[in-house]
């Protein structure tokens, strides 16, 4: 019973400090998934190079040589 009148005093404190953890935990989940496209965005930047170079030295290739031992 105790318990219970506290959170019944408390209940709009209470109900403000839930609101302000998930305000908090949203504003991270923000800022978590802008991080995540950035290093996404990176990622596929450099993968992008790097097939332009692997098509550049497979075009530039004109001769294969197969070495026997």
């Amino acid at each position: 019973e105790l318990i219970e009148r506290v959170i019944y005093k408390n209940g709009d404190d209470i109900a403000v400090s839930i609101g302000r953890c998930f305000e908090r935990l949203e504003d991270r989940m923000d800022a978590t998934e802008t991080r995540i496209n950035a290093r996404l965005t990176d990622i596929a930047a450099e993968i992008g190079t790097e097939l332009k170079t692997l098509r550049l030295y497979v075009e530039d290739a004109s001769e294969v040589v197969i070495s026997e031992e």
